[in-house]
Parts: structure tokens; sequence; C-alpha cells
């Protein structure tokens, strides 16, 4: 039976129940593996069969004590059927087969109905170019052949070298499919003479340069807005300006680390009888804002990978607003446009945990990216303030005081300057380290010593966990 444990010595941490599962690859995870076997595309390129594998048989390499897993071209059908047409071209001693063989992760129903995403790093690429190397997540429908619901739009070439990401939404992950994310590799079944030619990949898992950030009071929240006709008068653009965050009706609250969101007040509140701002006959507001609460960086965000995450304490805003999440990139050298173009902007859900992610590649020195919010609609009348609802948004960590403490694990030595070591019985699977505001420093597959040399002296937040299981200790880095 599921259960949450998340004891702390005078700090009682708990997670929303909306729950997210961010993957960073780890050669510790039941690794499996499929092979879909395909003719050549100049004998038609015709499927002909697929089956389950052993990993070793698709010649990738799981190794736990590095921490890695080494993809490479597919060489047994080749060197186990000596003499055999259907695989070798006895004309050009060449393989006789295309091969898309994956190596991979299966969740029977761990996946369904979360939020997923799945990381890592390449370390090494010298596939030879002939061939093929992606990441992806999947999700087969039993009721339809076992056909990829995102009929390959969650697959993507791996890169030459760097950080990966991939994710799916909770909604699309819906009970009954089957969840599947790693790796494959595509093209001809290879001559083992050819092993040290055709080369290989290595993957490890997430760079230490990935910023993961967790909605936090204490940044530095800016504002903008810009104002459109209302869609009823043609909806045009008219100018966008930067704001003070209080004059957006956005409200932060370092001492309770939330961001509270609602519309637009101060347009006719501070402009009575302007036409411009106020509709004179229905006395509605008479402009269409799109009014953003973000953080910007000059530089810090720009060649890494960023993922911003929090979560939605409360939201009773009026079905004629909408109220967005989102990562922008805005290239100065095209009018400050969205290199996403929306991409990288969602909706709020109702309730619960959100989070979107960028690559370091296309955050491309000189972007200036940002994250944050937008709520978008009519400029309000302010009378209608309480009726009109807000968002209210606070970080994926929340606290009670307890005065418990549970023996099921034991954070030592306390505080430490180097190492941690971890007692317990629970067997996890990964670990992430809060900073006290609740942003991510260090994660990654457990371990039961924990290197914390790099994070600065403070306080610090170990979440250990698995599937059925969390377990949150604090500990202080001196």
């Amino acid at each position: 039976m599921k259960h949450l444990i998340i004891p702390v010595l005078s700090l009682f941490l708990f997670f929303n129940a909306q729950c997210q599962n961010n993957i960073n690859f780890s050669a510790q995870d039941n690794w499996g593996g499929y092979v879909n076997v395909f003719e050549l595309p100049a004998n038609g390129g015709g499927y002909i069969f697929g089956s389950p594998w052993d990993v070793a048989d698709l010649k990738s390499v799981v190794d736990s004590a590095g921490n890695s897993l080494t993809l490479k071209p597919n060489f047994n059908t080749y060197s186990d059927n000596p003499g055999d047409a259907f695989w070798i071209d006895s004309v050009t001693l060449n393989g006789n087969k295309s091969l898309e063989a994956s190596t991979y992760v299966e969740s029977d129903s761990a996946f369904n109905g979360q939020d997923l995403s799945f990381s890592g790093n390449v370390l090494s690429n010298t596939l030879d170019s002939n061939y093929e190397a992606k990441f992806f997540i999947k999700a087969l429908d039993p009721a339809n052949n076992y056909q990829d619901v995102f009929s390959g739009a969650k697959t993507f070439d791996l890169p030459a070298s760097g950080a990966f990401s991939v994710s799916a939404l909770a909604s699309e992950l819906t009970a009954g499919l089957l969840v599947q994310y790693g790796f494959a590799v595509i093209g001809i079944n290879a001559n083992p003479v050819d092993e040290a030619a055709l080369g290989s990949v290595v993957i490890g898992n997430a760079s230490p340069s990935s910023i993961n950030i967790n909605f936090s009071a204490q940044d530095n929240w800016g504002g903008y807005v810009n104002v459109f006709e209302l869609p009823a008068n043609g909806g045009a653009y008219i100018f966008g300006s930067p704001w003070d965050v209080a004059d957006l009706k956005s409200v932060v609250d370092s001492a309770a680390n939330s961001l509270t969101l609602q519309p637009n007040f101060n347009t006719y509140s501070d402009n009575p009888g302007d036409a411009f701002w106020i509709d004179s006959v229905t006395l509605n507001g008479n402009k269409s804002l799109e009014a953003s609460t973000y953080v910007e960086s000059d530089s810090a965000f720009n060649g890494q990978d960023l993922s911003f995450s929090g979560n939605v304490l409360s939201n009773n805003l009026d079905s004629n607003y909408e109220a967005k999440f989102f990562i922008k990139a805005l290239d100065p050298a095209n009018n400050y446009q969205d290199v996403f173009s929306g991409a990288k902007t969602f909706d709020l859900p109702m309730s619960g945990s959100f989070t979107v992610s960028a690559a370091a590649g296309n955050l491309s020195p000189g972007l200036l990216v940002q994250y944050g919010f937008s709520i978008i609609g009519r400029n309000g009348n302010p009378v209608n303030e309480a009726a009109l609802g807000s968002v209210v948004i606070g970080n994926l960590i929340s606290s009670t005081i307890s005065l418990s403490e549970s023996p099921e694990m034991l954070v030592y030595p306390n505080p430490s300057d180097q190492i941690i070591h971890i007692r317990t019985d629970v067997n996890f699977s990964n670990y992430r380290i809060f900073s006290a505001f609740g942003q991510v420093v260090k994660l990654g597959a457990y371990n039961s010593s924990i290197d914390i040399s790099e994070i600065p002296s403070g306080t610090y937040h170990i979440e250990c966990y698995n599937n059925n299981t969390r377990v949150i200790k604090t500990f202080v880095r001196r």
C-alpha cells in the first residue's frame, strides 16, 4: 500500500497529493530491451516483427558502478547467425535488416495520471552517422495494438553532447497506457568487425549545470503588461511596458512564501471616466491585458538546462480570465520575440504541482530568459475584485510543526561539510536536496553516501523516495 512518511527533527514537510515524476537517468533503474525489425530501406523498409530482447543482446551496456549506459548498433544478429541470408547479405557481407533497438524502463501504473519528465546527459557520442540515436517518452495503448499515443512526438534525437530532457503531462498519461522512457538506436544490423568504427553513445545522469527553480517569493519578481483592444473591438496590440508588481495586482508574500495573482484593477481605479480604460455605458474595463509577473536573468540561465516548478495552493479565478506559467526566451535581435513562440507557456492547474523545462541548446547566449506567470483578460472594475478571484502559488514544499521523530531514516554526521550518510531500511530509488526556500540544489539516484561539499553552507532538506515512500530530513552543511 502506498504511504507518505516525511518526518523532520522539528519541521514536518509534505508534498501536494498531485504528484510529479522527475526522472534523472540512473543505471540502477530496471532497464529492458525491445527490437523492431524492418527490411532495409532499399528493400522497401517493411515491418517484419518485434519482440523483447535482453539488454545485452541489443549491445547496450548498463554500468551500475559508473552510472552510465552505452548504446551501440546491434551486432549479435550477425554474429549469432553466420551465413543466414535473412540477417546477412551474402554479397556485401553487410547486415541485411534495419533494427529499432530500444533500451527502456516501463511502469505498469506508477507513471499514469502524473506529470513525467525524463532527463540525462550525453557523456560522449561517436555513433556513425548512418545510425540514429533517440531518447523518448512513449505511452503505449493496449487497446490500439500498443501504438504510441504520442505517435513519436515525444521522441527526439540525442544531442552530440550535453543535457537532454523530455516531458509529458499527467493528462496525457491516462490510466491503462503502458508508459516508457528510454532510448533507441536505429539502423542496419552490423558486422562485428566494424564495432569500433561504428562508435557508440554514452549516457549519464543530468549535468550538474542544470538549473532547477522551485518557486520562491524571495526571487526578484518584476512585472510587464501588454495591452490589447478587447476581442470584440478587434483584439489589436496597443502597447507594452514594465509595471511594478503591485500595480499588476500580484501580491508577493515573503513570510508565507507565496504569490497571489489577480486580474488588474488599477487601470480602472486610477483613471476614472477615461474612455480608453473604462466603457462609459457598461462600466466594465475597456482593454484586455496580459499581465506577467516574472523573474529575468541577464545571463545566468543561458546555455544551461532550466526547469521551473511550483504548486497551485488555490485557484478560484473567474473563468473569463486565463492564468499561465511559462519559460520565455526573448530575442533582442528579433524585436524581443519569444523564441519558443509560446510553446513553453501552459495553463496553471486548478491545484497541485506544475513544471516547465527548456533545454540548454534553446537558451543560447544573448537571449533574455524569463520564468513566471501571466493573467490574461479584461482590466477589472474594483467593485468586482472579490468575485473575480485569484490564483495563489507556493513552492513544492509546505510545512507544519510536528514534535515527532521517525526512526525510519537517519542522516549523519549532522552538521557535515563533506559527506552525509543515510541509514534506513527503506529501498529508495532517488534523492533530492532542497534549500530552505525549496529550490532543488542537488538530485540523483539514491546512494547511502552523498557528497555535499559543492553546496553552500546552510540548512537543507534531503528527500529520499521511491514509488511508495518519501522521507525528508533536515541537515546542516557547515
